[in-house]
């Protein structure tokens, strides 16, 4: 029997997030007898996708973390590198940090060097500015190939004539859409045991982050609760900011309209529950939680930094964060009840059914190795 081509992908760490989850979805869904994925992590515990990455037969190699030590982790990849002389690709997860990596890899001899867009926010300084116009001219000296979840993804990473190249693809952040399908006994039982059986159900799925605005969502919320009492949010996902936004949600008095769920993984059935998908992020690239709610049927309304691409059905309502947070509530009270049940032949021409995404990755990674 062959042996599967092996996929070093270079991350922070296996956390419950929408680049993880991104990567595990391929993971799952790959052909692992023709192509087989080990990691690379920044972190010293055991994160949320470890022992499924072990199940499946991976490998994790931890290094020490860029942003605090760059010269200790550049050392320690080169080790891993030089002691597994079978990696013929490494795939990077960083954005403007992939070529840190990617240098390391093509020092070492590595032949396949993947570089993955995977955000779209702007630069918060003129030194940041600067940096990425350096990353974009030495990009092409270490990369052999460019990966992104969009094109506008692309472009921000890439510049326009890189993304436009024949080197660069898009990767579809894809799911498993047939468990995202409506099933309406699963949203009974979900609203049973949260007991929100006859409650209006709103939802966000995110890390705790910065860039989730969390903050403009509790405003939202405040709104809504004046409209109607009945609003419920489920808030999917954790952090470093948990305590800060427990706190926020008991000064606003919403506490009461608010849950933290927590890390979960039956999002699916959560988004059964739910009436309505709120997301209101400050910068994104495409967000996989966007395209899971679509799938579910839920109306979604998301901010309008996010690209229009992350639209499969010309059903998102996009929105300001610059606008009140009273015209977000009222847009979300005019538009209950429009969720819709979709067709599983209508998922897979969305481009976003990872049976058939994970097909062509897959075929990308074989051909590469060749």
């Amino acid at each position: 029997m062959n042996t599967p081509v092996r996929v070093l992908h270079v991350l922070t760490k296996l956390s419950f997030g929408g680049v993880q989850t991104i990567i595990m979805n391929y993971y799952k869904s790959i052909d692992r007898r023709k192509v087989q994925f080990d990691f690379v992590v920044q972190n010293e515990g055991e994160e949320f996708y470890e022992c499924e990455v072990k199940s499946l037969g991976g490998e994790i190699y931890r290094v020490a973390p860029m942003h605090l030590d760059r010269k200790k982790f550049e050392k320690d990849l080169m080790n891993i590198l030089k002691s597994n002389s079978g990696y013929r690709i490494i795939h990077v997860h960083q954005n403007f940090l992939n070529i840190v990596s990617l240098r390391v890899a093509k020092k070492a001899g590595v032949q396949v060097r993947i570089s993955h867009s995977h955000s779209n926010y702007k630069a918060t300084s003129l030194y940041k500015r600067f940096q990425r116009l350096v990353f974009k001219a030495l990009i092409p000296l270490y990369a052999t190939d460019y990966l992104s979840c969009s094109k506008a993804s692309a472009e921000w990473l890439y510049g326009i004539k890189a993304a436009r190249s024949s080197k660069c693809r898009i990767v579809h952040n894809a799911i498993n859409t047939r468990k995202f399908i409506l099933d309406y006994e699963i949203r009974r039982k979900v609203r049973e045991k949260l007991i929100i059986n006859d409650r209006i159900v709103l939802i966000h799925v995110g890390m705790f982050a910065y860039s989730k605005n969390h903050e403009y969502l509790f405003e939202i919320v405040k709104q809504l609760v004046k409209l109607n009492k009945q609003i419920v949010l489920l808030l999917v996902g954790d952090g470093e900011r948990k305590k800060l936004l427990l706190e926020m949600v008991e000064l606003m008095g919403i506490q009461e309209q608010v849950l933290f769920l927590g890390m979960q993984d039956n999002v699916q059935d959560l988004l059964m529950a739910a009436d309505f998908f709120v997301f209101p992020s400050r910068y994104e690239g495409l967000p996989l939680t966007v395209i899971e709610a679509q799938i579910s049927g839920l109306k979604c309304l998301i901010s309008d930094v996010i690209t229009p691409e992350v639209d499969l059905f010309n059903d998102i309502i996009f929105l300001s964060i610059k606008d009140s947070p009273e015209f977000w509530a009222k847009n979300i009270i005019d538009n209950l009840g429009n969720n819709k049940t979709r067709a599983f032949d209508d998922l897979v021409k969305s481009g976003y059914e990872i049976s058939h995404e994970a097909k062509e990755l897959q075929k990308l990674y074989e051909q590469a190795s060749n």
